[in-house]
């Protein structure tokens, strides 16, 4: 008595593009058998579009069906029916069907000015594509002003110009801020930059190179040896602009030199006086003369700004970044914007210090912004990497617009976390700008 028809070899699930050819193949265990084709319950025969062919196998009838061209609407399942006397059997397989990744949404050409933000957008026609995106021929990286997201099967590129110096200055000017002034502090560790940072700022305003904040390089001690508040002017212009830079003492590794994470904290409280001394160890008490139980407003710190080194920020000690993240800690219980400003990045990157526009390009100062995300806990659109004044002796235009951009995003911080204090306890002041 012989066995029973079976299928030996079933058909198998496809998946292709558009356009190709695909062959099912079916074998059963019986010669003399016939077959029938179905797709989707639909019988097919022989056309243009199928070639059904039987043959001989290793061990009985093989059928087979070609599909040519295939397109979408050849989606679907395939089933073949094969009879041998009184016997039956089936097997069935899916076909997959694909458009061949196209772009069907492309960007054109874009022409923009300085300041503007570009946004291009590339849509395909898959679902679960990825992308990359190329400039000049080489792939580009996620950067301060470059972000790359992606929604569905739309890629997006958005590039944020640097502004120019004159629209800088122009916005600076034109700011119309909670309350005048706006009190940001400057902390770090020693050697960042601090009062180069608080110079760079004054250089700018004044057009010419200053030294008001004095700094000395060749010492392994905090230079700053008092709560200084620095306000500035511009050349030729009446009265001041509306905020105030505190430079601090710089912290050093033990508790007992540099700067007091206390004394930084009774300064965001607002409890410091202007010129006060700092002694490294010794906190000031409530009993100092420079303590101000009840401070206003204005004595209070509304931005505070990590200083620190891209070039050193591998090397910094642990001790100095628990005591800054114990700082950002109360700075955030508190509602204080906190950001980066990274220094010295001509240092930490060669391409950087012999062309300043590649900031935005450069892989090493990403890499430096990401560690210093890490370390610091700042987010990455918080950190502005930044070149202060140094050994020029003339203004650099690429200089100035890094520090102003910086600046300006401080103080906008500074100015939403003012209006929100104001805005919780009743209207904001009148003649605000941009009140909802």
């Amino acid at each position: 008595m012989g066995s029973d028809l079976s299928v030996e070899t079933s058909l198998s699930d496809k998946e292709l593009f558009v356009g190709q050819d695909i062959t099912f193949k079916c074998e059963v265990n019986k010669c003399g058998a016939s077959a029938q084709w179905k797709k989707d319950g639909r019988t097919l025969s022989e056309d243009k579009k199928y070639s059904i062919s039987w043959g001989r196998g290793t061990k009985g009838d093989t059928f087979s069906i070609t599909i040519k061209n295939v397109q979408l609407n050849d989606d679907g399942y395939y089933s073949v029916y094969v009879r041998h006397k009184d016997e039956k059997v089936k097997s069935t397989a899916r076909l997959t069907v694909k458009e061949r990744l196209k772009i069907v949404k492309p960007f054109g050409d874009v022409t923009a000015h300085g300041g503007q933000r570009i946004v291009l957008k590339c849509g395909v026609n898959r679902d679960g594509a990825t992308a990359k995106w190329l400039r000049n021929n080489k792939q580009m990286s996620e950067s301060i002003n470059a972000t790359m997201t992606q929604s569905g099967n739309e890629f997006i590129l958005t590039i944020e110009q640097a502004k120019s110096k004159v629209k800088m200055m122009k916005e600076l000017c034109s700011l119309k801020l909670v309350i005048d002034p706006v009190r940001i502090l400057l902390h770090g560790p020693i050697g960042a930059g601090k009062s180069s940072f608080v110079n760079s700022l004054d250089t700018i305003f004044k057009g010419r190179i200053t030294g008001r904040a004095l700094v000395d390089a060749g010492t392994e001690k905090s230079f700053t040896k008092t709560y200084k508040a620095y306000r500035f002017r511009l050349t030729g212009e009446p009265g001041v602009l509306p905020f105030v830079v505190n430079d601090i003492m710089g912290l050093e590794q033990k508790q007992s030199d540099g700067a007091h994470t206390d004394d930084i904290i009774k300064a965001l409280q607002g409890h410091m006086r202007d010129n006060y001394k700092f002694v490294p160890g010794s906190p000031l008490s409530e009993e100092d003369p420079d303590y101000i139980s009840e401070p206003s407003l204005t004595d209070k710190v509304h931005c505070l700004v990590s200083v620190i080194s891209a070039d050193a920020i591998s090397r910094m000690d642990n001790n100095v970044i628990k005591k800054m993240r114990a700082i950002r800690e109360k700075a955030s219980d508190m509602g204080i914007p906190q950001v980066v400003v990274l220094t010295m990045v001509d240092k930490a990157c060669q391409l950087v210090a012999s062309d300043l526009s590649k900031i935005y390009s450069s892989v090493r100062i990403k890499e430096k912004i990401e560690e210093c995300h890490t370390r610091v806990g700042v987010p990455m659109n918080c950190i502005f990497p930044v070149k202060n004044y140094h050994d020029e002796n003339c203004l650099d235009p690429e200089v100035d617009c890094l520090i102003l951009a910086a600046l300006i995003q401080i103080l906008h911080l500074a100015d939403d976390y003012l209006f929100d204090l104001y805005y919780s306890e009743g209207p904001p002041p009148k003649g605000r700008a941009n009140s909802p």
